[in-house]
């Protein structure tokens, strides 16, 4: 190869970069898309699925949107599954979308890439580590919530707001709880059991995504008086009634939430948080 050819090829692929990774202005990068980008990059700090980003960049960049959008998807699916929730090494990244990076630049379709990766992802396994999970970060806690109220209210157009003071991550069962006298019979059975507390209290399930407004009246207060609104002494506000997402909604039907009781009721959200969650970040994209 020569020189110029060299060169050439460094600016292309600059090119490529900066419509990838730093101003995302080219036509094919759609809204939705950057937001994908964000999530990979800022969020899950998934920054080994760049080369096979670069390689669908290369395929179908100002070619193929649809192709690009669904490498783009893989790739935040794949490692936000295999890193992320199931807390495999990161190199896993390098190795095998460095492989299905390759399998593009032969020629191959996003349906063989699609299907090699899942060998490298089973459903159940996701589903499991999902079900365990439990992280202090903000950003990943916001980034799971949201992306499960998004794949739920896909059909509605009802989706949370990006990260922002309008929205906010809801401690079900409270981070710390009131020692005012008049509350300290509330959430008994979390101060009979303080290891138990610290080891729930960031388990996915026992988190949502709440607005604003709402989150700062619900404070600590006891599961009945944050989901119905009626505080102590009487006093009337909003609640978990009051909110337009699907995740609060469910902890107002005591249909799907009867109780909010026990550790074992986190347990139990948290395995149908799973559920969902095979389907959000599925690879069948």
């Amino acid at each position: 190869m020569g020189v110029k050819s060299l060169v050439d090829g460094w600016v292309e692929r600059a090119q490529l970069l900066q419509y990838m990774h730093v101003d995302k202005s080219h036509s094919y990068i759609t809204d939705e898309t950057k937001q994908d980008l964000e999530h990979i990059s800022k969020v899950l700090g998934l920054t080994l699925t760049w080369p096979f980003l670069m390689a669908a960049a290369d395929r179908f960049l100002g070619t193929d949107k649809a192709s690009l959008r669904r490498c783009i998807k893989l790739a935040e699916n794949f490692g936000f599954r295999v890193v992320t929730i199931e807390g495999q090494d990161p190199k896993i990244l390098e190795n095998e979308l460095g492989g299905v990076a390759r399998m593009l630049a032969a020629g191959s379709g996003v349906d063989e890439v699609r299907d090699e990766l899942k060998k490298h992802s089973a459903d159940g396994d996701f589903e499991g580590a999902f079900s365990r999970y439990s992280t202090k970060r903000p950003k990943i806690q916001f980034y799971i919530l949201a992306t499960i109220e998004k794949y739920l209210g896909s059909s509605s157009g009802l989706i949370p707001a990006e990260h922002s003071p309008r929205q906010h991550i809801e401690h079900i069962m409270p981070k710390k709880l009131s020692e005012a006298k008049k509350r300290k019979m509330e959430w008994n059975w979390v101060r009979a059991d303080r290891d138990a507390h610290a080891r729930y209290v960031d388990r996915i399930g026992n988190l949502c995504v709440l607005e604003a407004d709402i989150n700062s009246r619900v404070g600590n207060h006891e599961f009945s008086a944050k989901r119905d609104g009626n505080y102590p002494g009487g006093t009337v506000g909003k609640g978990y009634k009051d909110s337009r997402l699907h995740l609060p909604a469910e902890l107002v039907s005591k249909t799907i939430t009867p109780r909010w009781d026990s550790f074992g009721c986190i347990e139990d959200r948290q395995v149908r948080l799973a559920e969902y969650a095979v389907n959000t970040w599925t690879l069948d994209v």
